[in-house]
């Protein structure tokens, strides 16, 4: 299991649906943001990740696209609140877009420190 898998399940907990979509979601953002070093507002989850993603998994970006959605909405709904919390550095009552939680996972999945914090001393992440 992967550092990305295991965070997941940790927000998570047991469950029967298949991670590896959002797994690998994170982990190519992460070589894009940490590896090729492309500023966030310059990636496009959908022409950048899900692709790549859905090569990787022998799936239709379609299909990657809405499953990494359904578990991103698991997560923030059903998930362990105060280890999301932990992740992004803030008590957050909504999650305006899907793609918002691959970059806190991504950033805290590489850094072991929340997305706030890490936006705070690297603000090169964001332009």
């Amino acid at each position: 299991m992967t550092n990305t898998e295991a965070i997941i399940r940790t927000i998570l907990g047991p469950i029967r649906r298949d991670t590896r979509p959002l797994a690998c979601s994170v982990d190519c953002l992460s070589e894009l943001l940490f590896v090729q070093k492309i500023p966030m507002d310059e990636i496009m989850v959908t022409k950048d990740i899900y692709p790549e993603v859905a090569k990787q998994l022998n799936k239709n970006p379609r299909t990657i696209s809405r499953s990494v959605e359904r578990l991103v909405l698991c997560c923030w709904e059903e998930g362990n609140r105060a280890y999301l919390a932990k992740i992004i550095g803030r008590n957050l009552t909504t999650l305006r877009e899907p793609r918002e939680m691959l970059f806190y996972l991504s950033v805290y999945s590489h850094w072991n420190v929340p997305f706030f914090t890490a936006v705070q001393a690297q603000p090169s992440l964001l332009f």
